[in-house]
This record gives structure tokens, sequence and C-alpha cells, in this order.
């Protein structure tokens, strides 16, 4: 259900209802005023109707009786008029006959009426606290009835009016209220689509009008924030590459070997150095994979494989000497992130050094006992 139905449907809920309260209360209001008119008419016509013809009922004057009653029931409210004596006989009497033909029941409020239609009042004819008649007077109710109808669909017809206007002006004017509002979608669409920076028309001054600026401010604030952060990812690549070149051009400038592997023993890197020590062409270094690779070239002093372990403290033959007849040292690091770095040291000229310091000293103590023998020699001679 969009805002806009929500506005409309609102609005006429709010109007239904109180104008239900108001109809309500009007027609109450209407209806007891009138009713209560009635009554008094009819209880004050009966008053004068009596006064009138006190003077005929005490006389029994039958004429002038007959005559005030044709006079009296020209009035199209009263149904009906009679007159009776202190005896409750009927002297005169004039109106619809059928009511006439009803006995006689006073009504004691409008309520009482509803049945025949027909407010029923009486009124007694008394002289010096001498009762000697009483008029009986018949106002009808259907006017009244009617006139209650009549108000009351025109009532309904103004509200259902009134409820159309109010429909109609709250399409409009939830039109106007979601304007802003569709803008405010459209826009936070394009900014879900990546569209930073994209802003919409403010229209007035009041708080959707605000709600669009805080948008457009939002949106402004993370187009900055996109092409800094933009910047500082290049920046961070640049760095990375250039940290990586310089990495790379030192790895490759160490006259040791040294080769990086994974956390699966697969190779990641391997310097000029390293080819260098096991005299490895290009074809073979593409061939290299893992670590295994590797230890297959490589003999150990005695002719028997290395034993390939990417940890130094397991690696039963820390020295190697290869078929070229070059020694090499072999260490290992492991790395926080998995994986390692394998560095091989060429020791073959330490190697040699220790042999010829071990053949010097060899020559040394030869030459050391061949003068001790001569020397007892010569002592033997003499």
């Amino acid at each position: 259900m969009s805002f806009r139905l929500k506005t409309i449907l609102g609005i006429a809920f709010i109007e239904i209802v109180l104008l239900s309260l108001l109809v309500f209360s009007s027609m109450q209001y209407l209806k007891s005023s009138n009713e209560e008119q009635l009554v008094n008419r009819a209880k004050t016509s009966a008053q004068l109707f009596a006064t009138m013809t006190a003077d005929a009922v005490i006389a029994t004057d039958l004429a002038t009786l007959d005559e005030l009653m044709a006079k009296t029931i020209t009035n199209p409210d009263i149904t009906y008029i009679r007159a009776r004596n202190a005896d409750g006989f009927v002297l005169s009497q004039s109106g619809d006959k059928e009511a006439l033909g009803r006995d006689f029941i006073a009504d004691k409020n409008i309520e009482d009426a509803h049945l025949d239609k027909t407010f029923d009042v009486r009124h007694e004819i008394s002289l010096a606290n001498e009762v000697f008649g009483y008029i009986e007077l018949g106002v009808s109710t259907q006017t009244l009835e009617e006139l209650l109808q009549k108000a009351e669909q025109r009532m309904f017809g103004v509200a259902a009016i009134e409820i159309l206007l109010v429909g109609v002006f709250g399409f409009i004017l939830g039109g106007i209220l979601t304007r802003q509002l569709k803008s405010l979608q459209i826009g936070a669409k394009q900014v879900a689509k990546g569209k930073l920076g994209h802003t919409i028309t403010v229209r007035g001054k009041d708080e959707l009008a605000d709600t669009a600026e805080s948008f457009n401010e939002m949106s402004r604030a993370l187009e900055t924030y996109a092409v800094e952060l933009k910047e500082a990812r290049d920046h961070a690549i640049q760095k990375r590459a250039l940290a990586e070149s310089i990495l790379e051009d030192a790895v490759e400038s160490l006259s040791q070997g040294v080769l990086i592997v994974d956390e699966s023993s697969n190779i990641v890197h391997v310097n000029q150095a390293f080819a260098d020590i096991y005299e490895l062409d290009d074809n073979k270094m593409s061939q290299l994979q893992t670590c295994s690779d590797v230890c297959q070239n490589i003999e150990s002093t005695d002719g028997e494989q290395l034993v390939c372990n990417p940890q130094l403290s397991q690696m039963e033959m820390p020295v190697s000497k290869l078929p070229s007849g070059r020694h090499v040292m072999h260490s290992y690091k492991a790395l926080s992130m998995g994986g390692g770095v394998w560095v091989d040291t060429d020791i073959t000229q330490v190697m040699e050094a220790e042999e010829r310091n071990r053949k010097l000293e060899h020559d040394l103590l030869q030459s050391q006992k061949m003068e001790s023998i001569g020397t007892l020699a010569g002592g033997i001679a003499h």
C-alpha cells in the first residue's frame, strides 16, 4: 500500500468518524428539540381549546362546541379533538374517525405515540376548583417523523459529498506530500546502484525538504568517501606493488638461494641464486611446483637422496652435496601466515678451505714427525 493511499484512507477514516459523530449528535438534538416542541404545542393547543370551550361545556352548548371544533380541526397537525363532560360523556368531537374510534390513553412522551403516530393529550375544564369536563386532543407525529427522515437523508447526503471531496482533496494532498518522498525513493535507488553523489530537487521548506537536503548531503558525503577510499586503495596497491618489487629485488640480489613456499609446500617464488646453485635452466625452473620437486635433484654428501621436509628441525641432513660437487647448507623459517622460506647457502669454498686446512695440518704433523725422527737418529749416531 502506497503512502498516498494510506494518507487518503487515514484522512477519510478520520472524516467518517467525525461526520458520524456530528450527524448522530445533530440528529439527536433535532429529534429531541422537535419532539419537545410537538409536546408543548399539543399541550398548549389542548389548554387553549379548553379555555375557549369552557363556557360551552359548562352550559352544555353543543352548537357552539361543534362550531369551535370545526374551526380548530382545520389545523393540519391536529388529528382529532373531543369534548367530554365530567361524567365522561362525549359532548362533541371532530377529526379522523379511526382516531376517534380508539380508546383514549394520554401519552406521556413521544415514544408512547409511535404506535398510532398520534400524541394524545388531555386537559380538564374546571371552574372554582370544580371539574366540568375534559378536552382530548391528538396531534399527528407523522409530520415530525417525515421531517426527521428528510433531515437524516440530507445530512447523510452532505456527509457523503464531504467524504467524496475529502477523498479528492486527500488524493491531491497525498500527491503533493509524496512527491518529495517519491524523489527520495528514486534517489535512494540510484545511490544503491552505485551512483554516489546523486542529488534530488528540494521543494519547499518543510520537514520533507529538510529530509531531502539531508539525503543530498549524505549522497555527496558517500561520493567523497568513495573517492577517498579509492585513492587510499590505489595508494595501498601502489605501496604494496613497490614493496613487493623492492622485496623481489632484494631477494634476487642475495647470493643465497631463496625458495618461498605456501602452507601446502607449493613454490611461490625462487630467486636466481637458487637456480644457479642447482644449475636449473628456465625449462627446469618452470617444472618446479613443490618443495619435493627440488629435493629430487639434491643428493647428500654420501650419495643418498635428501629427505625433503619443510622444517629445518626435522630435516635429516641440513647439508647436501650436489652432483656438481657443490656443498649446500639448508635452513628453513616458518611464516606466520603459513608456509615458509627455505634458504640454501653455497658453502663449497668453506668446505674446500676446511679440507685445505686439514691437509696443511696433516702435512705439518708429518713434517714435525720426520724432524723428530731425524733428531732422534742424529742423537743415536753420536
